[in-house]
């Protein structure tokens, strides 16, 4: 495999770390296993190839080095990974630096490591680019040299490296549809909300307060329906009925679980003494759940 073939997995490379850090994982032993791989990676872009290739690499190295320590000083916040939350990408910027370096790592894989350290192509090298790892003897066949099977083993690991990278990656991809039932649990939680309505008022409320009802508002919308928040409950002639929805996942925020404690504990911090009329739980991160009059 020549230099510019070997440059081609670059790319594949960057795609893979690319894709391998986006998710954070469940399977913390299985996924410190790819830090592993590109550590070495990027080891190996540090310590092999050319002089200048070398310090380009270690340069990149140092500044990846450099930005972790920072981001962990100054945004410690960044290294908590709460399940079911999005978490801040500010490290993004150094994805190009890791890419670069384990793209460099694998093809200096595929070469054999085999440049030389002053900078100049070794006798080995050059055996290399003929097709032959070092100390490979080529079979002579018909005038012409065939290279030796060993002479592909540097080709075969680079390749099986850069196979557990995709396995890694694979494992790392979200799943088709949301966990809490995406849009279609939406959709179905807004035709729930507004049938149990029959027509009659009500407000729209979202718990915790400082979590938006937006995943439910927008299907409602397109239902036609546009129910007010809670401050229309404190207006000259509120509504009859309230439509909660609670999140599961914040219940420790709350201090009450959802689908009763938790609406019960807001409706009394608002003086409401409302009947519960029905609830449904819309998905993993969604109880709906209806109180007033019938």
């Amino acid at each position: 495999m020549g230099r510019t073939a070997n440059i081609a997995i670059v790319p594949v490379a960057a795609v893979l770390v690319f894709m391998m850090f986006q998710v954070p994982r469940e399977e913390p032993f299985f996924f410190r296993g790819g830090y592993v791989v590109v550590a070495a990676l990027m080891a190996i872009a540090a310590i092999a190839g050319r002089r200048a290739d070398r310090a380009a690499a270690r340069w990149l190295i140092g500044t990846v080095v450099w930005s972790v320590v920072a981001l962990a000083v100054f945004a410690p916040s960044l290294a908590v990974v709460t399940l079911g939350l999005p978490n801040d990408h500010y490290h993004a910027f150094l994805d190009p630096l890791v890419i670069a370096l384990v793209g460099v790592g694998i093809a200096r894989l595929a070469d054999g490591l085999l440049v030389g350290r002053a900078g100049e192509t070794s006798a080995a090298g050059e055996t290399r680019a003929a097709g032959m790892a070092p100390g490979a003897a080529g079979e002579a066949t018909g005038g012409t040299t065939r290279p030796a099977p060993a002479a592909y083993l540097p080709r075969a690991v680079a390749i099986g490296v850069t196979g557990l990278l995709v396995a890694v990656c694979v494992t790392a991809w979200p799943p088709a549809v949301s966990p809490d039932g995406g849009w279609q649990a939406a959709q179905g939680a807004a035709a729930h909300i507004e049938s149990s309505s029959a027509g009659t008022p009500y407000a729209l409320v979202g718990i915790p307060d400082f979590k938006s009802v937006d995943s439910v508002r927008f299907p409602l919308s397109l239902l036609g329906a546009d129910p007010p928040g809670p401050e229309a409950l404190d207006g000259a002639d509120p509504p009859t009925r309230v439509t909660i929805v609670c999140d599961p996942l914040f219940a420790d925020v709350v201090g009450a679980a959802c689908g009763g404690p938790a609406e019960t504990a807001w409706l009394r911090g608002r003086g409401l003494d409302l009947p519960l009329l029905g609830v449904a739980e819309e998905g993993s991160r969604r109880i709906v759940s209806s109180y007033g009059t019938p």
